[in-house]
């Protein structure tokens, strides 16, 4: 009996490489992402940017920095809840004007 169960888990079997086996909803997410990839770069150009398009980014990296900074800080008092979510919606508004072409 011994013989039996060293043979079926002492791993005298050498183990089967496995090919690149995906779960199913990686290789959905993946076929999903293919089919659209740039579902998430709205309203980016591949070529060279305007200077106007320069000038909105570089507020709404500015802008992202003061909505970071406000977060980071650590006595949370009504008055800073106002001014972050000031700040957040100020933010939003940026990026919405990048993303809406101007004609």
């Amino acid at each position: 009996m011994s013989d039996v169960w060293r043979a079926k888990f002492a791993g005298n079997v050498p183990a089967v490489p496995v090919a690149n086996e995906t779960s199913k909803r990686k290789a959905a997410a993946g076929k999903k992402s293919a089919q659209n990839p740039a579902e998430g770069q709205v309203g980016e150009v591949d070529g060279p940017k305007s200077p106007e398009a320069l000038v909105l980014d570089a507020k709404i990296v500015e802008q992202g920095d003061l909505v970071r900074d406000l977060k980071a800080r650590t006595p949370r008092t009504k008055e800073l809840d106002e001014e972050t979510e000031a700040a957040i919606a100020d933010l939003k508004k940026l990026k919405a004007e990048r993303t809406t072409p101007s004609k």
